[in-house]
């Protein structure tokens, strides 16, 4: 029966007028619903865009002196990518830094936020035995090696980082722990080793790099939180920067599959070429439904936004 239909067959004036009051007010309080939840879902989402955007700082903080400043040349070790063991689809860590002169490897992971220290240092512990149990396909796979040692590290924001050591120090160290943050003097951003206290000297030792040069070198070192736009592992809707960049290298705005292929390339070119492609693909795909992009013909590509 259609609502015209029931009103008329209540017949009643005051009937008709009650059920509408209630109908009304049950319309309003569900479109009131929805706009809660609308709004908690755009709150929850601005959050996870801003735990991305702090776990890419700080992974660009840990990375980036190993790939263009002097530290790298000094001490020997160099960026090989982010993400190692991601094809394996198991956890896996945030980067991989090496010395191939030494034969030393440096697997760390990037905590943007800091909320739950004990469970953060369980969870690492647990890929720690990931990464081992997977130490061939690492070496064989990235580092071209039959042999390497490795250092795990977790890279925090340096007002996270005592409470972070006290943590591992507790749990029986294995982790060398990195802070990342703004010089207040130079107003750049810096990255240092932060090293143990009154701990067993045991588990003080195991929480520094068995390399003592890069103990002593990691310390204030220049660094950046820009290095790359996105990772294979961002949000995806964070990776939609990268458009901003293939928009100001087309004056009319339009741009080719091939275009922003280089681009992720250029963000992602550790990981192999499938992968580059998929995540282009995905960033098209997502641009088109969130209409950030559309579509000006067989493969070509339009910006009819910015995204900030």
């Amino acid at each position: 029966m259609h609502d015209d239909e029931f009103i008329a067959y209540l017949r009643a004036y005051e009937l008709q007028r009650e059920y509408r009051t209630r109908v009304d007010q049950i319309i309003k309080d569900i479109g009131q619903e929805f706009d809660e939840k609308r709004s908690e879902l755009q709150n929850e989402k601005l959050r996870y865009l801003e735990l991305d955007k702090w776990h890419r700082n700080i992974l660009n903080s840990c990375i980036f002196p190993f790939t263009e400043t002097e530290v790298a040349s000094r001490v020997g070790y160099h960026f090989v990518r982010a993400s190692p063991l991601h094809e394996l689809e198991v956890p896996n860590f945030d980067f991989l830094i090496y010395n191939p002169e030494k034969k030393s490897a440096l697997i760390g992971e990037a905590k943007g936020q800091l909320d739950d220290e004990g469970e953060v240092v369980k969870q690492t512990k647990e890929r720690i035995l990931i990464a081992n149990a997977n130490s061939d396909h690492i070496k064989k796979s990235y580092l071209n090696s039959n042999s390497a040692d490795f250092d795990f590290v977790m890279g925090v924001q340096w007002y996270d980082a005592n409470r972070l050591a006290k943590c591992v120090a507790r749990r029986g160290g294995g982790i060398v722990v990195w802070q990342a943050g703004g010089d207040f003097k130079t107003e750049s951003v810096k990255l240092g080793i932060f090293v143990p206290g009154n701990e067993e000297k045991d588990v003080a030792k195991s929480m520094m790099h068995h390399d003592d040069r890069l103990n002593h070198e990691l310390s204030d070192v220049k660094t950046s939180y820009e290095f790359k736009t996105f990772f294979v592992e961002s949000h995806p809707v964070a990776k939609m920067t990268i458009l901003n960049f293939v928009d100001a290298r087309k004056p009319d705005g339009v741009f080719t599959f091939d275009d922003l292929l280089e681009l992720v390339r250029n963000e992602i070119g550790y990981m192999d070429e499938a992968t580059v492609k998929r995540q282009t693909n995905e960033i098209i795909e997502l641009g088109l439904k969130i209409g950030l992009i559309k579509e000006e013909g067989a493969a070509l590509y339009k910006i009819t936004e910015t995204w900030a």
